[in-house]
């Protein structure tokens, strides 16, 4: 039994030798990754003082994003935010930006509403009919 309860203590410590240096290795990855984030976040930073090259649309391109028809684009070109360099006709993301905004409708008025507890459902009016002919 004395011979068990000397085992005891030996494992005891040789098992704590291994996680101090586990713990010293645990320190020094802890260490790197640290490292890694703090570069990676001096990165973003930079990138977000950058100034972000504009992207540049032609006719085609610009008509996909929009998706109209180019022609669409070519006859209504002296009512819509362009850029223009002689002949050649180029469109940024803001220009895009503003044309969705010209072209956003807004409803004219809102159907009625049915409130809890209110006394009669909601009714939608009908819209007139198309003229044909």
């Amino acid at each position: 039994m004395s011979a068990a309860s000397h085992a005891t203590p030996a494992r005891a410590r040789t098992s704590h030798q291994p996680a101090a240096a586990g713990d010293a290795s645990l320190h020094a990855q802890v260490a790197v990754l640290a490292q890694a984030v703090t570069g990676l976040l001096t990165e973003v930073a930079e990138l977000r003082e950058t100034p972000q090259r504009r992207r540049l649309y032609d006719y085609d391109e610009a008509a996909a994003e929009l998706r109209v028809h180019p022609k669409w684009l070519k006859n209504r070109i002296k009512t819509l935010p362009h850029t223009k360099a002689g002949r050649l006709v180029l469109f940024t993301d803001d220009d895009l930006d503003r044309i969705l905004a010209l072209l956003h409708v807004e409803p004219e008025s809102a159907p009625t509403v049915r409130v809890p507890g209110g006394s009669s459902p909601s009714r939608l009016t009908p819209l007139p009919g198309r003229r044909t002919g």
